[in-house]
């Protein structure tokens, strides 16, 4: 019976830990540095070659509110974003009830953001995280930095609303002072039109509709995946419906609720269906 709660937890941690960079589809890391796993902490969820071997990656958010917006000029929240690493974990050992047996990656990335009013349906939030990752078959350290706006916008109408929000977003990763440092910046958009329903998660009001997404790099991001040929994305596109709570921030044991989506992406990279599981909006 234990066993069998570990593996629903792991499976729930992989669910409601990816953002909105992950998907069903894998994320994998730069071919120039294979310790590149780190960045799955801003990369997402998903399949990583790791010197030469595959790592399920699974990315778990989580913050604590510090200070609320309301009745203060900005509100505060802190952190932390724990991204864990199996090697030649199976799907079909999850089916039979088998725990992974290796642990490879481990990362803890503390952080700080902030909530900044700009107009009554708009607001920004820079962001700051940093921290180490450890890959321990080879024994190596990497530390992951990353900073970033987060822009969110809310038009309500009659019976439905729109979101639009934009993430700002550069990242990088190095090994030590004399290591090659590896880092990107990139652009997102999302636009959503929401319609509220009747299902609720818990105790908390959920809707659905569609969005349209889109992530622009600035340079190329080179991509390494564990089989095939190595690809360069420039830009991605997502077209999709999106479930989830109404209210942001609602969480269960500091863990964000998921917003749970369908969609087909398209462009550079892995395109097809994709099985979106964020926490982000």
């Amino acid at each position: 019976m234990a066993r069998c709660v570990v593996i629903v937890v792991l499976l729930l941690l992989a669910a409601v830990g990816e953002g909105r960079a992950q998907s069903a589809s894998p994320q994998f890391t730069s071919e120039l540095d294979p310790r590149n796993f780190a960045l799955a902490a801003f990369l997402g969820s998903g399949i990583y070659d790791v010197g030469g071997r595959q790592a399920y990656v699974i990315r778990t958010p989580m913050a604590f509110t510090l200070r609320h917006e309301e009745g203060n000029p900005f509100g505060v929240r802190l952190t932390i974003t724990p991204t864990v690493g199996f090697f030649d974990l199976k799907f079909s050992d999850v089916g039979d009830f088998q725990l992974p047996s290796s642990l490879g990656t481990l990362s803890l990335l503390p952080g700080i953001e902030f909530q900044v009013p700009v107009l009554t349906n708009w607001r920004l939030e820079p962001f700051l995280r940093a921290g180490p990752a450890w890959e321990f078959d080879g024994g190596t350290t990497t530390w992951v930095f990353g900073m970033g706006v987060d822009s969110r916008a809310e038009f309500p109408t009659r019976g439905s609303r729109f979101l639009l929000w934009n993430t700002l977003l550069w990242a990088g990763n190095r090994e030590s002072d004399l290591s090659p440092r590896d880092d990107f910046a990139r652009v997102d958009t999302q636009l959503e039109w929401l319609f509220p329903i009747g299902w609720r998660l818990h105790r908390t009001k959920t809707e659905i509709g569609p969005y349209a997404r889109s992530e622009i790099y600035f340079d190329a991001l080179l991509v390494a995946p564990p089989a095939g040929e190595p690809l360069l994305i420039r830009h991605r596109y997502e077209l999709g419906v999106i479930w989830g709570a109404t209210e942001r921030h609602t969480t269960f044991w500091k863990i964000p609720y998921p917003r749970v989506g369908l969609a087909w992406r398209f462009g550079d990279g892995n395109s097809g269906i994709r099985l979106l599981l964020t926490t982000d909006f």
